[in-house]
């Protein structure tokens, strides 16, 4: 069993890095040939793309796109090349390029020298950073609330925390732009109360902090449940003695539950972090495109694959695995040993009315803020008009109809709910069977 899953994890691991490591090393020199793989519906319009173009001819032009695929054209430069190709793709046609290849670093190099994809990287650092970092502030007290005190709707509130887990950020950005855009529900509300005399631009024009805000509200229940889970396995009794030898409240976080912490806070840090750092789906709906995620998929999306796409790719792996190594090597430093677990259900201490409702109001706010853009987009979908009113004008249910009945909608449905059910198993099969 042991060599089957060391075999799985070899390949899931493997196979992705010798794919892409030699993508990124890898030039397709000069010359190019180019293929008309198709001429799609209007082959009069890729004849006269050919005939301007290349040096076929009227009748090679009419013959290749009567018969193809057909070589078009040879000894390429790479920027004809890419003219060609987009030449022909406007005409409604099919290009495939081929060249040689060769290994090269200059792709590689492109990453650090390029001030654009320095930018994309600087962008996508701050996103991530900024994330870990508002989610920690955001769930550090929140998760010892929950986790240390006893208050009325303590399991609810456990749950509630929890919801924006099972919500794509990429859809409640849909729901984010509509409350917050500049003519969105927010503003209107505001100027009908009389409280702005014009719109204001909450996203902050370049959508970046738009973009960290939705990554926190999606990510923040990871962080949660790891700190949440850290501190019901710290040992009560250490706590104890250090408030019976003097230990304030600030200082007994600080010097003891904090560092029995870290582990559990590092994980979850890496994984908000890795997440927020190479999320495509939220950046795609802000439409902001100076992230590494987006300028590797419209690289990689190309007809011709971009080298500098991989080379991005390598980048995203080396600073992902980089962090990771940080936060194992930052932990590891300095061990923190307990005598013994768990008990935290002796040690839970009565709250308090104040401290009940600031506790339960914290928790609310930010659920409520979290599950609010999601909200949006239920009313986005049974919207039939809604445009510069705070609320749809007028409602239909025609939409979900159309989802359930649509053959491409349909089968988009059925297929995710395989693919999730089929990772979901293969997941928990891989997971129980490396811890045990």
């Amino acid at each position: 069993m042991k060599y089957f899953i060391l075999g799985v994890l070899v390949l899931f691991l493997l196979y992705p890095i010798a794919y892409i490591i030699p993508g990124a090393l890898a030039d397709r020199t000069e010359p190019y040939s180019a293929e008309l793989v198709s001429a799609g519906d209007h082959p009069d319009r890729v004849a006269t793309v050919l005939l301007s173009e290349t040096e076929l001819g009227v009748e090679g032009a009419v013959r290749a796109t009567a018969r193809t695929p057909a070589v078009v054209a040879r000894g390429l430069t790479l920027p004809d090349a890419l003219a060609l190709l987009r030449s022909v793709r406007a005409a409604g046609g099919t290009l495939r390029l081929e060249g040689t290849l060769r290994p090269t670093l200059f792709y590689v190099r492109q990453v650090f020298q390029n001030p654009y994809i320095g930018e994309c990287l600087l962008a996508s650092l701050t996103v991530a950073c900024a994330t870990t970092v508002l989610a920690t502030l955001l769930t550090l007290p929140l998760a010892v609330w929950v986790v240390r005190y006893r208050f009325p709707g303590r399991a609810l509130l456990g749950a509630l925390v929890l919801v924006p887990l099972v919500l794509p950020p990429f859809v409640g950005a849909i729901g984010f732009r509509q409350i917050f855009s500049r003519f969105g529900t927010l503003n209107l509300c505001l100027m009908n109360a009389g409280l702005i005399d014009g719109p204001i631009d909450w996203l902050g024009g370049t959508g970046l902090w738009g973009l960290v805000a939705m990554e926190v509200l999606h990510l923040y229940p990871i962080m949660y449940l790891n700190v949440a889970a850290a501190l019901a396995n710290v040992d009560p009794g250490l706590e104890e003695a250090a408030r019976n030898l003097g230990s304030s409240e600030w200082t007994l976080f600080r010097r003891i539950t904090f560092p029995l912490v870290l582990p559990g806070y590092f994980a979850g840090a890496a994984i908000v972090f890795v997440w927020a750092f190479t999320d495509l789906g939220t950046p795609l709906i802000f439409g902001y495109r100076h992230v590494l995620a987006y300028q590797i998929f419209d690289r990689l999306s190309e007809a011709e694959s971009n080298a500098l796409g991989y080379a991005l790719v390598l980048m995203t792996l080396v600073v992902t695995t980089g962090f990771y190594g940080v936060a194992r090597w930052f932990t590891a430093r300095r061990p923190y040993v307990m005598l013994s677990k768990g008990g935290t259900g002796q040690s839970l201490r009565r709250a308090g009315r104040w401290r009940s409702a600031a506790i339960l109001g914290y928790g609310g706010v930010l659920t409520l803020l979290a599950v609010l853009p999601h909200a949006a987009v239920i009313l986005t979908s049974v919207a039939a008009r809604w445009s510069f009113t705070p609320l749809p004008s007028a409602y239909t249910g025609e939409y979900f109809v159309l989802a359930m009945t649509h053959k491409l909608a349909a089968l988009s449905i059925r297929n995710s709910v395989v693919y999730a059910l089929a990772s979901t198993a293969l997941d928990v099969f891989l997971g129980v069977a490396i811890a045990y």
